[in-house]
């Protein structure tokens, strides 16, 4: 058990010490990290308070956040549910926990992780999204992803399976469909060489080769922007894919 704590404390870091409670919490403290202790619940939060970190507690449920909080982290707790979240938090991390959802994500949110839970649906991803870390959940479907994003982490989720049942199901082989369409385009680039540097066909023959190369990877490129457009009325709709 901690002593009580001095009025004007800014940041307390008191982790990995098997505590079961902590005190109440300085008014104006800025960070909180009580990592890796036996912790069931947290006193109220300070207005202040910036940075949260409360991983590896046995945790069910956190109290309201402050207003101008900007980093939280939870990691593996018994989270079912998080708290409203501020507009200010710019890093959340609530992975290993039991969520099924996620409140509404703020508009300056840089960083999302929240894998391995049990999380079936997202809310939209802010624009201002850098990192978004959410495998190992049951997410049948993927919100859509802004051109900010530099890192994304999806696998093991039942969208992967559901998409290759989409593919197969429209090219019969998808294998198949892949190689073809790699095949003529690597024919295409070989045939273009060879014309301009070393004249190996002549002009008819090329022409009837360099056609029949257009049409195969043509027809391949149409079909693989019509299956884009039928996965994503599949993902649009009630139903999961496949």
């Amino acid at each position: 058990m901690l002593p009580p704590l001095p009025s004007n404390l800014k940041i307390l870091a008191c982790d990995g010490n098997q505590l079961t409670a902590l005190p109440p919490l300085p008014p104006y403290l800025e960070e909180l990290s009580c990592y890796g202790n036996e912790l069931t619940e947290l006193p109220p939060l300070p207005a202040s308070l910036r940075v949260l970190s409360c991983g590896e507690n046995p945790l069910t449920a956190l109290p309201p956040l402050p207003p101008g909080l900007q980093v939280l982290s939870c990691p593996s707790n018994d989270l079912h549910e998080l708290p409203p979240l501020p507009p200010t938090l710019t890093e959340l991390s609530c992975y290993h926990n039991k969520l099924s959802t996620l409140p509404q994500l703020p508009n300056g949110l840089k960083e999302l992780t929240c894998h391995s839970n049990q999380i079936s649906v997202l809310p939209p991803l802010p624009d201002s999204l850098e990192e978004f870390w959410c495998g190992r959940n049951q997410l049948a479907i993927l919100p859509e992803f802004n051109p900010r994003l530099r890192r994304v982490w999806v696998h093991k989720n039942p969208w992967i399976p559901a998409f290759k049942t989409c593919i197969n199901a429209y090219f019969g082989n998808a294998r198949a469909a892949v190689r073809a369409y790699y095949a003529a385009q690597r024919a295409k680039q070989l045939i273009s060489f060879r014309l301009s540097t070393e004249s190996l066909f002549d002009t008819d023959v090329a022409s009837v080769v360099g056609s029949f190369i257009s049409g195969v990877s043509g027809t391949v490129d149409q079909q693989f922007a019509k299956l884009k457009q039928t996965c994503h009325k599949s993902s649009l709709s009630s139903q999961p894919i496949g």
